[in-house]
């Protein structure tokens, strides 16, 4: 809201004093009728008729106010007669009270107004007399305030805010039971603050606007103090890509939120001392700025500052590049110049500082010799480490020693030598074929060589192997063994002695013969076979022999036999053991290694060697009470004994059909079939034998009493024949067991019943038995045991029984009556809702009447009607907009049913208010309060529907509506949506922005005139010292009176119901005023002064222009330019225009001056003189010395401007570099002045177009239109492509660079998207932002790590190093639509001087080598931007050394001039001064002559003046000559 201006006049001053002699006319009268109102005297009537007066009745006593309302007063009042009636007067009307008969009168007037007082008169009456009256005062209730809600918080008080109902009313705010009063406020808003509170705590408020003694029914809000910060906030963790936070945490209930880079992270709320929490998706090796809040409810604490960083990632390409016995030499890809590296070997680390090499070697020293190390490279930055790359590598190893021949067999030699180390391998190499041998752990190693020829000699070379390396070797001689013998074999034995036989291998080999480690010599015989007898040995023994071949020192592998002499006969041969079909036979073992063979009826059985000292044998299959004859032989290998006999029986049968016939809770009867005639029978129980004896019958039984219930019991039988019994015939019986206690119901459902009961025995089973079914109960180790019967009929009697089982035995049983449960009701639904209440409907279940209602944990009981179907049931005082979760239950005789659950809904609240936060020409944001986390909206607007899902954590709801129509009114609807219910919609317009620059201008040097398209209903001319209003008009604006040369933000509004809009702003500065001038001339004609008036106006240099040559003079109070370096007795035209920052007067005033003539005459006289002495002299030397005339002449302009385009041969460069800087450097001079038209007349359309006048920096610094850079633009007919940009050809091609200006504060954007379109990889900067106090060039780039939005890009500095003459910097560059992120690398030049050019040639040429590699590493494909000022001084430098030194290493010749004129077809001015282009030509002199430094002052010429210096004087008249021939040029680069 704007504050309204106006002056006071005398209209104005009658007006108030005609207000006020109404004001007081009025409350006289109103006194006046108060006084009348109040009087104490009754009316009197007079009649003449009378005979007598009436006395009057007596006043009320006990006349109140007993209670009020906003709108009414209640009275009360002593009745004075049951008669009488009364008269109430309020406010100049009379109320009549009729008579009543209690004691007390009470009456209500309503309709009154709220926080208003009263006055009562009340009357007694009697038929027509009234009492004297008796007057109260009384108010009523004033209303609730608006509006309360809670404006601040801190973490000990909280600030509440609410609309003030009246000045005169003062407010009571209860918190915690105690009441707070808050005096009457004049403003509109009353703030008050509730201090000294707890942090982090939730207040219930309670708010009464008070009126004398009556407040309102209050207002009710709840509002929280801010949390405290968290404390010990500090990064515990970093990996590549994310950062682990770690702070003591405030409250288990308080949340947090984390802000970095501009971005909040909501942490939720934990239980433990403290928090963690890891940001994921960061880039590596770069510092983020963190700032965290603890959060409580709405409210923030004033958070906590933290920097940490990210790890680097790994180098690449770690690996071993070389070693020796006692050194290793690493090497890896430099991931970053500015990152050092840890390298850790055995727990030690070794710091690598950073390189700016891409390559990073380091040697280790002083190491074992074949020892491997395990190396950990980690990058480094700042305090974090990557996660380490790992690498093994190894010394070389030393020579083995002690190789020698340890054996050899037919077909292989093995070889045995020092282990060097456990951890080496060998190589072995035998007539030029290699054998690995891997790594053992002994002191010594043996290896093999296999498939060799027996009895060959063989040569070896053997190499130690650790990892990768080689010892130098170690040879050896070794041979094969010759073959063994065959056919060796046992031909004869006794028991002392064995006879050996063998085919004879050859008749001049031995052989060695080895029993129990004795060598037996046995000599070469001419035989085929060889027969030998060892005698002297021990019987029953098995003897290993060995055989072996011999053949000089070597014996052949050997041969192995194994022969055995005869053992002896057994002992103690017994039967211990029989059965009905076997007979176990018992032994003394003569040798654990023996079998034995034993012979019954003929047949032989194999009895395998055991271990003990005695054998037991079961013959099987045999028949029963039978006599057998055994005989019995040892047997050891192939050799039996002379053999034992013996006899033995076989056992009787067992009795069969031993089974339970009877049973009880105390006995078991037991019967069984008698064998055969036997009548004797033992019964075993419990470890005790009974006898039975049988009878004649075929069957036998016995009854077992005295036994306990439900207990097993298991009874072994034998039959009994002579001294044998027969085997155990088992059997298992139990006794019957007792009914179970407690069998009872324990809950139902619809189609089941679950009982329940004590278990006897976890052993004992049960079966259940209803409806002639039954259900087998397994046993269980539970004391209570519950089953369920299922598949039942709702509300139905069930009569069951239960018997308690044990081993298939039942007990007698126990009887019991139980019921099902009612079914669940169906068709339940939601026929109706609003935002309070909730309409349900459901199908009545049979006839059942009740039915339970559960909703939030509360019951509802619902008694249904007789003879509807269904059910209905209003559910109301629900909250708007939530989910309710409802459970229906039936009941029928105390019994529920399981419920049917139902969600319903009620619908949402309208919102508030919305609010338009942002306007923008094409966009408009909307905002209002989120009531609801789970509520969503819909926004009708511009024709379109849309849906706004946003974040649920959010407070506020905003959304923006792009792609409008500047200027244009939009009505919009919001609508809030919960769970497809919508609630009634708020209603609302707003109008979109202006784009005042693309209005058409035309501004005077009094009046301002604009044509702007959108809606504006005012407009606003302003500046710091007067305000004009503008007139308006179908899309025009006009204003006049303004002040010459002046500048004006124009503001243009737009006005609607009460609400004003500010559609845009626009500075427009005035045209100066008119200039008129005069000259003077001085210094004998050789200098002018030029002096101008001073008109009404502002402005801020005034130009001057003589023949064509232009000089800007800033305002400093003086009115007058000298200038000097004319000619005397010469006219000059002359011409000046005052200016106003960028905008020139609309003409110039054009006089003509003359310098003085008087020296001329003088100057003639001596002209002559001299010329006829210079002739004299001339002859003179043509007749002493005509040489100097021959001699070659000096190269001409005409030449030149030939031959300016071709190349100079590098043999050629020196001498044309000298015959252009002889006469001080006069042909650099004519070279460049013939370059200084080149291109000019080319088209800048683009350039010039008033839309695009802004984006450049200076006004003659144009990009020619055909190789202009275009930006691409969503709409081709417009002109947001444009960008001051070129581009310009290279070495090979001809879009290798762009040229550009120095970024404006308008254009930054704009560079940044032309970076992206372009693919650029690479910046190079030749210029400092601000040089000699004058910015340069606006800087684009983030000043530290925190990324900066560019339009639709995100520019991120990932890393910075600075050097003494250059600075390079790596920005990553993200666009924000499709996430896709790019390198670029910026080349920042610092060490260019103001004015001039580098004081050297070789830090330039440094600088130009790295921009050479990063392009041909990285950045082909793709153009460099290269950038100064005005982009065409040192951005031309920079690009022609490049481009020249390319040219110079392929071609071996250089083309300064050619190239220089190639680059000024594409943009002018392109190597700006002279000075810039003899610098070039010195550079490719240095290039050739690294060595030599030449001292020449060529440079002090630096960028002339004509560019750089506002003051411009002329030293002499060669200067003015030069004037015609020059551009007006007024920029520097």
């Amino acid at each position: 809201m704007e504050t309204l201006s106006f002056k006071i006049t005398s209209d104005h001053f009658l007006l108030c004093l005609f207000l006020s002699l109404l004001w007081g006319i009025t409350e006289t009268t109103a006194a006046s009728t108060g006084e009348a109102t109040s009087s104490s005297e009754p009316p009197t009537t007079s009649s003449t008729s009378l005979t007598k007066t009436m006395t009057p009745p007596r006043d009320a006593e006990g006349f109140k106010s007993l209670a009020q309302t906003e709108t009414s007063i209640t009275l009360r009042w002593k009745n004075v007669d049951a008669t009488f009636n009364y008269t109430l007067v309020i406010n100049g009307e009379e109320i009549i009270v009729t008579a009543t008969a209690g004691p007390e009168v009470k009456h209500t007037i309503r309709d009154l107004t709220n926080g208003t007082k009263y006055n009562f008169q009340l009357f007694t009456v009697f038929e027509y007399a009234r009492s004297t009256g008796v007057n109260l005062t009384a108010v009523t209730a004033p209303p609730n305030a608006e509006g309360f809600k809670s404006l601040a918080q801190t973490e000990t008080s909280i600030t509440l805010g609410w609309k003030n109902v009246d000045a005169t009313f003062n407010y009571t705010l209860v918190i915690k039971g105690e009441e707070m009063n808050v005096p009457a406020s004049a403003d509109t808003e009353v703030k008050h603050t509730i201090p000294d509170l707890p942090s982090g705590t939730k207040y219930n408020f309670q708010l009464f606007t008070v009126f004398e003694y009556a407040r309102s029914t209050g207002v009710n809000l709840t509002a929280v103090t801010a949390p405290l910060n968290t404390e010990n906030v500090k990064s515990v963790e970093q990996t590549e890509t994310s950062i682990t936070l770690r702070w003591k945490n405030v409250d288990a209930t308080f949340n947090y939120t984390l802000v970095i880079n501009g971005e909040e992270i909501i942490v939720t709320a934990t239980a433990g001392p403290e928090v963690k929490h890891t940001i994921p998706d960061l880039t590596n090796g770069t510092k983020y700025n963190f700032q965290l809040f603890t959060v409580f409810e709405y409210a923030r604490s004033t958070g906590v500052n933290l920097t940490a960083v990210t790890a680097p990632p790994n180098a690449e390409g770690f690996k071993s590049l070389a070693q020796t016995e006692t050194s290793i030499t690493l090497g890896w890809k430099n991931v970053d110049a500015t990152f050092n590296y840890t390298l850790v070997i055995k727990g030690e680390e070794m710091n690598v500082p950073a390189s700016a090499d891409t390559e990073v070697k380091h040697t280790i020293p002083d190491l074992p010799s074949g020892t491997k190390y395990n190396f950990q490279l980690f990058t480094v930055f700042e305090y974090a480490r990557s996660t380490g790359v790992n690498l093994t590598a190894v010394t070389a190893p030393l020579n083995t020693e002690n190789v020698k021949s340890v054996e050899q067999t037919e077909t292989s030699i093995t070889l045995r030598w020092k282990n060097v180390d456990a951890t080496f391998n060998y190589t072995l190499v035998i007539n030029g074929e290699e054998i690995i041998v891997t790594a053992t752990a002994g002191p010594e190693v043996k290896h093999t060589i296999p498939d060799l020829t027996n009895g060959t000699k063989y040569n070896f070379q053997l190499f130690t192997v650790f990892e990768y390396a080689r010892s130098t070797g170690v040879n050896l001689t070794a041979v094969t063994a010759p073959l063994n013998t065959e056919n060796v074999k046992s031909v004869e034995q006794t028991e002392t002695s064995i006879t050996l036989r063998w085919k004879n291998v050859d008749a001049t080999f031995n052989y060695t013969l080895v029993i129990n480690g004795e060598e037996i010599i046995v000599t070469a015989t001419a035989g085929p076979e060889v027969k030998h007898t060892i005698p002297d040995l021990t019987n029953g023994t098995k003897y290993n022999f060995q055989l072996f071949t011999v053949f000089e020192y070597a014996r052949s592998t050997g041969v192995n036999l194994t022969a055995v002499t005869a053992p002896l006969n057994t002992e103690n041969v017994k039967s211990v053991e029989q059965t009905e079909t076997s007979i176990t036979l018992r032994w003394k073992n003569v040798d654990a290694t023996f079998n034995y063979t034993l012979v019954i009826n003929g047949e032989e059985i194999i009895v395998t060697a055991t271990a003990g000292p005695e054998v037991k044998h079961t013959i099987p299959d045999l028949t029963n009470g039978t006599k057998y004859n055994f005989q019995l032989f040892t047997v050891f290998e192939y050799a039996r004994s002379t053999g034992v006999n013996l006899t033995a029986v076989t056992a009787p049968l067992s009795a069969g059909g031993f089974r339970t016939v009877t049973q009880n809770e105390t006995s078991i009867t037991l019967q069984w079939d008698k064998v055969d005639d036997i009548i004797n029978y033992t019964l075993g129980l419990n470890g005790k034998e009974i006898i039975v004896t049988a009878t004649a019958d075929i069957e036998v039984k016995h009854t077992t009493s005295q036994l306990t219930s439900g207990t097993k019991y298991k009874f072994q039988l034998f039959t009994v024949f002579e001294y044998a019994k027969s085997t155990v015939v088992n059997h298992t019986a139990v006794t019957a067991p007792r009914n179970t206690e407690e069998f009872k119901s324990v809950g139902q459902n619809e189609t089941s019943i679950t009982l329940q009961w004590n278990n006897l025995k976890k052993i004992f089973n049960y079966t259940l038995v209803f409806n002639e079914k039954e259900i087998n109960v397994p046993a269980s180790e539970e004391l209570l045991l519950t089953q369920t019967i299922s598949e039942l009929t709702s509300g139905i009697k069930y009569e069951l029984r239960l018997f308690t089982v044990f081993e298939n035995v039942n007990s007698t049983g126990v009887n019991y009556t139980a019921v099902t449960a009612p079914r669940n009701t169906e068709e339940l639904e939601s026929v109706g809702q609003n935002e309070t209440s909730i309409t349900l409907q459901w199908r009545k279940v049979n006839a059942i009447l009740n039915y339970t209602l559960v909703i939030n944990t509360s019951m509802i009981n619902v008694s249904a009607s007789e003879g509807l179907d269904k059910v209905k049931y209003v559910i109301s005082n629900l909250t708007s907009g939530t989910k309710y979760n409802v459970s229906l239950l039936t009941v029928f005789v105390n019994v529920k049913s399981t419920g049917v659950n139902y969600f319903a809904d009620t619908v949402p609240s309208t919102v508030d208010s919305v609010h338009v936060t942002e306007r923008s020409v094409t966009n408009i944001t909307l905002m209002w309060h989120r009531m609801k986390n789970d509520w969503d909206y819909r926004l009708e607007m511009n024709g379109e529907n849309r849906t706004i899902l946003q974040s649920r954590t959010m407070d506020e709801v905003s959304h923006s509506i792009p792609n409008l129509e500047p200027g244009t009114e939009y009505p919009f609807r919001v609508i809030t949506l919960f769970s497809g219910l919508s609630s009634i919609a708020y209603e609302g317009f707003t109008v979109t922005g202006i784009d005042c620059a693309n209005g058409n201008w035309h501004v005077t040097t009094s009046s301002i005139q604009g044509t702007v398209r959108g809606l504006f209903s005012s407009a606003e001319a302003s500046n710091t010292s007067t305000q004009i209003n503008g007139s308006t008009g179908n899309s025009s604006v006009s204003f006049s009176g303004l002040y010459p040369g002046a500048t004006y933000n124009v503001t243009l509004q737009y006005e609607k119901n009460v609400t004003t809009f500010e559609q845009c702003r626009h500075t427009v500065t005035i045209v100066p005023p008119y200039l008129r001038s005069s000259c003077e001339y001085s210094a004998a004609g050789y200098s002018m002064s030029i002096i101008w008036n001073k008109p009404e106006g502002i402005w801020t240099s005034v130009e001057v222009n003589v023949t064509g040559k232009t000089l800007k003079k800033l305002e400093n109070g003086k009115h007058s330019l000298d200038i000097s370096g004319f000619l005397p007795a010469r006219k000059y035209e002359v011409s000046i225009a005052s200016v106003s920052g960028d905008v020139r007067s609309d003409e110039p005033f054009v006089f003509s001056c003359l310098t003085d003539p008087r020296g001329v005459i003088a100057g003639s006289f001596f002209a002559v003189l001299i010329f006829a002495v210079l002739v004299c002299l001339v002859v003179f030397i043509f007749l002493k010395r005509p040489d100097i005339i021959r001699k070659k002449q000096f190269i001409g302009g005409s030449r030149q401007s030939k031959e300016k385009s071709k190349a100079i041969p590098v043999a050629k460069f020196p001498d044309h570099f000298y015959q252009l800087g002889v006469d001080e450097n006069r042909g650099f001079s004519q070279e460049y002045e013939s370059l200084i038209p080149v291109g000019t007349d080319q088209t800048r359309n683009a350039a010039t177009l008033p839309e695009n006048k802004p984006r450049n920096r200076f006004n003659n610094v144009l990009p020619y239109d055909w190789c202009r850079v275009k930006l691409d633009t969503p709409n081709p007919n417009g002109n947001s492509d444009y960008i001051n940009a070129s581009y310009m050809p290279g070495y090979n091609s001809s879009k290798d660079y762009i040229a550009c200006q120095g970024p404006l504060p308008t254009t930054v954007n704009h560079f940044w998207r032309m970076i992206w379109e372009q693919r650029v990889k690479g910046i190079v900067m030749v210029t400092n932002c601000t040089e000699g106090g004058r910015t340069k060039c606006e800087r684009y780039w983030p000043a530290d790590s925190k990324p900066v939005p560019q339009g639709e890009l995100i520019v991120t500095l990932r890393s910075e190093r600075q050097e003494p003459d250059w600075t390079l910097r790596e920005f990553r560059v993200k666009n924000r639509n499709n996430s896709e992120q790019r390198t670029v690398k910026h080349f920042h030049f610092t060490a260019w001087p103001d004015h001039g050019v580098p004081e050297g040639t070789e830090v330039l040429i440094q600088f130009r080598g790295l921009v050479r590699r990063h392009i041909e590493r990285d950045g082909a494909g793709a153009p460099t931007v290269v950038h100064c000022s005005a982009g065409v001084g040192r951005t031309g430098t920079i690009m022609a050394l490049d481009v020249l030194l390319q040219q110079l290493e392929k071609e071996r010749a250089v083309g300064i001039n050619g190239f220089v004129h190639k680059m000024r077809l594409s943009r002018p001015h392109m190597v700006q001064t002279e000075s810039q282009y003899v610098f070039l030509h010195h550079c490719i002199m240095d290039c050739l002559q690294p060595h030599e430094n030449t001292e020449e002052n060529i440079y002090e010429n630096t960028e002339e003046n004509i560019y750089e210096n506002e003051d411009m004087i002329y030293a002499n008249a060669t200067a003015l000559r030069e004037f015609p021939q020059q551009k007006n040029i007024n920029y520097t680069t």
